[in-house]
């Protein structure tokens, strides 16, 4: 991967430089959340807990209903539609917390693999299947205690996860990949790669279909077909879609006026980001940034 494109992905800070460990709850939300195809190098569990949820990991698709653990390697793709009232949580966190000074050829065996992403993808863990319920608790755990400041619960949090990495090691879910990608995936998977770089880097300026296919080297009729297969949504929709998700972040971690959050998402029309936001969330911006308790 060129340097360029490692910087362009999604490079959010996770917890601090002792403790990079972040945690997401999704709970009974009025709205529903498209979790855009990203990636990242940090491992990720997440816990569907109620509701029918849509997912695409490494370009696949599938569904889930109701209670489920989904382990995502890193540098994997994926995406997840949360409807609205569903419940979901998320814990994100650089493997390298979880070392032993001590040599161990488990370890050695499977993190590396977790992190590159050269274990074979697990599948979903649904209850009834090996050791989901002691999974599902542990990473409840780890969910609701994340933001602890003291040591000992940090510690407690990496035991919790490391007994969560072994459960699934001996249920039979790390497996190791036995043979590489396919050249015509790997080139599909670099290009989508290639081109959520340049929607995350140029999302607030003008894109057009034309400029943004060309850049890909691909015609536009093949380009609005790949971005449909890829994405599940036509590219000006993912692109209005994903500037109001940025503009509803920016509500709730910043306190710009409202007019300041319009344009620096990619709207020159106040008029239109309110009648899109007010669709979306079903509140205008300052009543979703008054719901949150965030700074007006």
């Amino acid at each position: 991967m060129s340097l360029e494109r490692e910087k362009l992905k999604e490079v959010i800070k996770r917890g601090n430089n002792l403790f990079p460990l972040s945690s997401y709850i999704w709970t009974k939300e009025h709205y529903d959340n498209q979790v855009k195809l990203h990636w990242h190098k940090e491992l990720e569990f997440v816990r569907f807990i109620k509701g029918d949820f849509a997912c695409v990991e490494n370009m696949q698709e599938f569904k889930i209903t109701d209670r489920a653990v989904l382990l995502i390697p890193g540098n994997i793709t994926h995406s997840f539609f949360l409807p609205k009232m569903s419940e979901e949580s998320a814990v994100v966190f650089n493997p390298e917390i979880l070392s032993l000074n001590y040599y161990d050829g488990v370890e050695h065996d499977v993190m590396p693999g977790l992190a590159s992403g050269q274990i074979a993808l697990p599948p979903p863990i649904f209850p009834g299947d090996p050791f989901f319920e002691e999974i599902d608790s542990a990473l409840d755990f780890v969910v609701s205690n994340a933001s602890a400041k003291n040591q000992s619960m940090r510690l407690r949090i990496k035991a919790r996860l490391i007994e969560v990495i072994a459960l699934m090691y001996e249920g039979g879910y790390l497996v190791s990949k036995t043979k590489t990608k396919s050249k015509s995936f790997s080139k599909k998977d670099d290009r989508v790669k290639e081109l959520l770089s340049i929607i995350n880097e140029h999302f607030t300026e003008t894109l057009r279909v034309e400029d943004v296919a060309d850049r890909l080297g691909l015609s536009k009729e093949y380009f609005c077909r790949f971005f449909k297969r890829s994405f599940g949504s036509s590219f000006i929709d993912y692109l209005i879609d994903m500037r109001l998700e940025k503009a509803a972040e920016d509500l709730v971690m910043t306190d710009k006026p409202v007019v300041q959050v319009c344009s620096s998402n990619g709207y020159p029309n106040i008029g239109y980001f309110f009648r899109s936001f007010k669709k979306k969330f079903g509140c205008t911006p300052a009543e979703y940034r008054k719901k949150l308790g965030k700074k007006q």
